[in-house]
């Protein structure tokens, strides 16, 4: 394996489990289908509204490390940022890229603002703003929150 550069550890070191726990979060995308993160893996699963049966359709490991804790869907659906531990990621839901990125806090919830805009709330009761773009550029609003 190889550095990982989100981590500061060699992955090298560690050998991977085939078993991440229950679910760690859940979110309904539309009516039929819901997103379910599974460790740090983020999966679309369909669900048959007559039987009740379920039909994963789609599976990606999102983090190296991390596990999903936090799941959002932009208002338009075209795409979910998820969270865990320090990382997140934004998903596009149709062509089903993305990209770990991480910050120095533990990041507690993230939320869409508008299509374009992501608000991470962290641990030390700050909000960050992440501009959505090919650059995810990330900005601190100027005061803390009042939570």
């Amino acid at each position: 394996m190889t550095m990982n550069d989100i981590s500061s550890i060699l992955e090298g070191q560690l050998h991977e489990s085939v078993h991440y726990g229950p679910v760690t979060a859940i979110k309904f995308l539309d009516s039929s289908h819901v997103l379910v993160g599974y460790g740090p893996f983020l999966r679309i699963v369909r669900v048959d509204k007559s039987t009740g049966l379920l039909e994963q359709i789609w599976q990606e490991r999102i983090f190296k490390r991390n596990k999903i804790h936090c799941i959002s869907i932009s208002q338009d659906k075209s795409s979910v940022a998820v969270s865990g531990g320090r990382s997140f990621a934004i998903v596009n839901l149709s062509t089903k890229t993305f990209e770990e990125k991480a910050i120095n806090e533990w990041i507690v919830a993230v939320d869409y603002t508008i299509p374009s805009e992501l608000l991470i709330l962290t641990s030390h009761n700050e909000v960050l703003k992440v501009k959505i773009s090919s650059t995810n550029e990330i900005t601190e609003l100027p005061q803390k929150t009042a939570l």
